[in-house]
C-alpha cells in the first residue's frame, strides 16, 4: 500500500507542513491504524 514510504515522506516533510498539519495527520493515521488493528483483532 506504501503506507510505510508515506510515513517517511510526511516525517521528512513535517519542518515544511507545520507542526499542527503534521500533528492532525499523525492523529489520523494513528486512529486509522488503530481502528483498522482494533477489528482484525
Amino acid at each position: 500500500m506504501g503506507s510505510v514510504a508515506t510515513t517517511i515522506a510526511q516525517i521528512i516533510a513535517a519542518p515544511f507542513i507545520g507542526i499542527g498539519a503534521i500533528g492532525a495527520i499523525a492523529a489520523g493515521i494513528a486512529i486509522l491504524i488503530g481502528g483498522y488493528v482494533f477489528h482484525i483483532g
